[in-house]
């Protein structure tokens, strides 16, 4: 299977970047303490964390839009690829907080999402 040769890598600094920035805001024992805390308004927690993804996007739009009149695109101190990088880390936080609330797992999740597509999981 081909993909872009810069994926992996990127995974590999975004899931640093997540490490270092994740110490700003949770605890040890639950990394994702912070994005939980919708739960005692009664969201659950991967809804309050699709939430942050909209304000992600809309950092991204703004960004676009400066952009194209040709400006510089930084917003307040976040460049577009910090936002990029934490919209995407966002979006996997919220597929392991959905997982985990269905009940079904990460890896149960993944397995369902390649069989649809008509790969066995196993022969990879």
């Amino acid at each position: 299977m081909a993909g872009h040769p810069k994926f992996k890598k990127v995974l590999k600094m975004m899931s640093l970047i997540h490490e270092l920035k994740n110490s700003d805001y949770a605890t040890e024992q639950n990394p994702f303490s912070n994005l939980d805390m919708s739960e005692d308004c009664g969201v659950p927690n991967w809804i309050g964390t699709v939430v942050r993804l909209g304000d992600k996007y809309s950092r991204i739009q703004t960004g676009c839009r400066k952009y194209m009149k040709g400006k510089d695109m930084t917003i307040k101190t976040e460049g577009i690829g910090d936002t990029l990088i934490d919209n995407a880390v966002y979006s996997i936080i919220a597929f392991i907080q959905f997982a985990q609330r269905e009940g079904i797992g990460v890896d149960k999740l993944c397995y369902n999402i390649l069989t649809k597509m008509g790969i066995d999981p196993l022969s990879l």
